[in-house]
């Protein structure tokens, strides 16, 4: 496989970028070569995402969905003894952590919170996360996924940095 990224590791999305994307930035009716060549690295390895982001996706948004099945085919399991190792790690460091309030702390550790899983994933398996979220030095109400990468060592970057990274550029079809 061709070198991803500054590290030639794949990137793992997270739940804001497929969800920031279809809302704002790259609709699929005004940026469709988004799609198109996320897709395209998706096939090749390149990117990647997990069950539970495929879970936490909009119900009502069944063209996403749809999208989002046949680019990625399978979204990787969390299921993984690795990965659930992990998880129990990232909680332990959300439990500690005094910058947050124990509901930001408890809505961080939901099952359903696909954020700590990409961490623990990404802890596990060491691709690079890609979240539409920000470092926030005052977090406080929310455990932000820019914020657990940070303090336990996963590499983070937003979607702009992943497509520079896998040199996208977002021209019109010839």
């Amino acid at each position: 496989m061709d070198p991803v990224g500054d590290d030639g590791r794949p990137f793992l999305l997270d739940s804001s970028v497929f969800l920031e994307a279809a809302k704002r930035r790259y609709a699929p009716d005004l940026a469709s070569p988004f799609w198109r060549e996320l897709g395209r690295r998706a096939q090749e390895g390149r990117a990647l995402s997990i069950d539970r982001v495929r879970d936490e996706m909009d119900p009502k948004n069944q063209e996403l969905k749809e999208w989002a099945d046949a680019a990625f085919q399978r979204f990787e399991s969390t299921n993984q003894d690795d990965v659930i190792s992990a998880y129990a790690g990232v909680m332990r460091w959300a439990k500690e952590e005094r910058d947050y309030t124990d509901a930001a702390k408890a809505q961080f550790a939901m099952a359903k919170n696909s954020g700590a899983w990409a961490v623990a994933y990404a802890l596990a398996r060491k691709p690079v996360v890609v979240t539409e979220e920000r470092l926030k030095n005052d977090a406080g109400r929310t455990v932000p996924v820019p914020n657990a990468c940070a303090a336990l060592g996963v590499r983070c970057i937003d979607t702009p940095r992943m497509l520079r990274e896998l040199q996208i550029r977002l021209e019109p079809e010839d």
